[in-house]
């Protein structure tokens, strides 16, 4: 079997061995990443939906308009990763991501904002449980890298609070 990596997945150093990389691959092109979507706004799903497909080793299994209907969601259908808005009508982000990370530790919350340079914000969904909290505006160059490297486990930049 052929693996071509995209050269944004591997960071390229000269005394690093690519093996344990390329076998991490390997392993989740076999079994791809379990994705749920959660965000009020259906285009901005739709467009996570036709981004994030584009790649072989991630599944989108389910969408979410809402926090308590992203609560569900996720203890039905146990997502790997879940891209949660932060800015939502009723329930929000970070509350929903609280209760999320509380009865599913084991799943990986990617959060999505408008607002994601102002600190409090970063501050807020990290002590929720999330992974790193992304600005909307860039969501198409960094949530391929972010899911990434949150599914190998790889130290979020500039990690803030008591989250995992």
């Amino acid at each position: 079997m052929k693996v071509i990596l995209p050269a944004a997945i591997v960071p390229v150093s000269p005394a690093a061995s690519f093996e344990p990389a390329l076998e991490e691959f390997r392993t989740m092109a076999k079994k791809p990443v379990r994705i749920a979507l959660v965000d009020d706004h259906e285009m901005v799903r739709q467009g996570l939906r036709w981004l994030l497909e584009a790649y072989q080793d991630i599944r989108v299994v389910g969408e979410a308009k809402g926090g308590l209907e992203a609560i569900a969601m996720a203890h039905e259908l146990k997502p790997d990763v879940i891209v949660m808005d932060v800015n939502m009508p009723g329930l929000n982000g970070i509350e929903a991501t609280r209760r999320i990370v509380l009865d599913q530790p084991g799943v990986i919350v990617i959060g999505l904002s408008f607002a994601a340079s102002d600190r409090s914000v970063q501050a807020a969904m990290k002590n929720a449980g999330a992974y790193v909290c992304l600005a909307k505006e860039r969501a198409a160059e960094d949530i391929y890298r972010a899911i990434v490297d949150a599914v190998y486990k790889r130290p979020p930049p500039s990690r803030i609070g008591g989250a995992p």
